[in-house]
């Protein structure tokens, strides 16, 4: 997320990912902390496995597998930027409707800028927003 009240990270070390159409700065911009190292830190013994969800065939068959399928979603904006829609960007949407059928025990993680529509919210167990 960006806004005057982030502060970046040296720039080697942020990724920045660039954003279809909408804001004029053109990326988003994310620290590099790693939700995936702190849940296997947590939980030891657990068998963590992580899958992109680029490849949604994939993320559903990790989800089948899987006692619990958590799915982090996005929706960056920053402050001078309005959301030209509720709806989740990409294909966000569509991953988390169809990991949620391969795994009732699904839970949304949620970044985002503001509310957001969820066609899928009868479908999960939980969602949390990371506001």
């Amino acid at each position: 997320m960006a806004g005057s009240a982030q502060v970046d990270a040296h720039p080697a070390a942020t990724p920045r990912i660039p954003q279809p159409g909408g804001s004029h700065w053109g990326e988003a911009i994310y620290f590099p902390s790693s939700p995936l190292k702190n849940i296997q830190a947590k939980s030891p013994q657990a068998a963590v496995k992580y899958c992109s969800g680029d490849d949604v065939a994939a993320a559903v068959q990790l989800a089948k597998s899987s006692a619990i399928a958590i799915v982090f979603a996005n929706q960056p904006l920053h402050e001078d930027m309005d959301a030209t829609s509720l709806a989740l960007p990409g294909n966000q949407n569509a991953l988390i409707e169809a990991v949620a059928a391969a795994n009732p025990n699904t839970i949304v993680v949620l970044e985002t800028g503001g509310p957001v529509s969820m066609p899928w919210i009868d479908h999960v167990k939980g969602v949390v927003e990371m506001w």
